[in-house]
């Protein structure tokens, strides 16, 4: 059996084209990170590098895949989209791919929750073990792989 494993990816959107309104408390001492502090740098090549990382991944054909978070810099709606697009480009279902937020996916009380990372990535949050879940929560999720391999999902980002 393969499994494939990955993190840390933070991947990006354009900020420029979004109002200031959404940067205000914690992702505005992101923004300065990025912008006056240098680490801009670090992420500007994540949209490619993801894609390499994707066919590699691809070409090795491996019986699940699993993420493990900061799939995102700052948790916007947009950047959950991109990241979205390229699990459907791959055909990745909640079978095939268990996720799980980093800090960067759960950044604001506004990229939590009901209209954040759990109502954009539920396909990949199911269970095989409804009972295993804490009340109300998508997590702990337990999904079976072939006969002998659970993976189990839990969200330390909270």
């Amino acid at each position: 059996m393969k499994i494939a494993h990955f993190s840390d990816i933070h991947l990006r959107c354009s900020y420029d084209v979004l109002p200031m309104a959404r940067f205000l408390g914690k992702r505005l001492v992101g923004l300065t990170n990025l912008k006056l502090l240098g680490r801009e740098k670090l992420f500007r090549r994540a949209d490619f590098v993801f894609t390499r990382l994707l066919e590699e991944i691809g070409a090795e054909a491996p019986d699940h895949v699993i993420v493990s978070g900061d799939l995102t810099t700052m948790g916007f709606e947009r950047e959950f989209e991109m990241v979205l697009e390229k699990f459907r480009i791959m055909g990745w279902d909640g079978a095939k791919l268990s996720v799980v937020p980093g800090n960067h996916d759960d950044y604001t009380r506004g990229s939590k929750g009901d209209g954040g990372f759990e109502a954009y990535f539920a396909p990949y949050l199911r269970t095989d073990l409804p009972q295993s879940r804490a009340a109300g929560m998508p997590y702990p999720f337990v999904k079976f792989v072939g006969e002998r391999v659970a993976v189990i999902g839990v969200n330390s980002a909270k």
